[in-house]
């Protein structure tokens, strides 16, 4: 039998998984124990249904706060993705058989950092505003 994962030996790149699932899943299970009351209510025909509108209104997946977290950690990693692999593949190969690319590649580079610092602000202010 496997002996489970430690957190000792887990690496940056799973905890990061780890942190991004929680932060979608534990909201969203959040929404249904709100959805599932509403059903009750709903299901109870002496209950005043005003309230339901504003049990909807206050889901997680109705924040557009938790909407923008969840589509730009997408995008982030996707587009880290690719510039990592752009990075430490694609560049390596092409400054070598191609070395009137060179200005290019650094300059790409260049922005691929910018764009890295600008995610980990993004971040920062996402994590502010929740």
């Amino acid at each position: 039998m496997n002996a489970p994962h430690s957190h000792n030996t887990a690496t940056v790149a799973g905890l990061r998984m780890i942190e991004q699932l929680r932060q979608v899943h534990e909201p969203l299970r959040a929404d249904i124990e709100v959805l599932e009351n509403a059903l009750q209510l709903l299901s109870d025909e002496t209950t005043d249904l005003t309230r339901i509108p504003e049990m909807i209104d206050n889901l997680t997946i109705a924040d557009f706060v938790w909407q923008l977290r969840v589509n730009c950690d997408f995008y982030c990693n996707t587009l880290t993705l690719h510039h990592t692999i752009e990075d430490q593949r694609m560049f390596p190969v092409m400054t070598r058989n191609f070395p009137e690319l060179a200005p290019a590649v650094e300059r790409l580079q260049a922005e691929h950092k910018l764009v890295g610092s600008n995610d980990q602000n993004l971040w920062m202010v996402l994590g502010e505003a929740a």
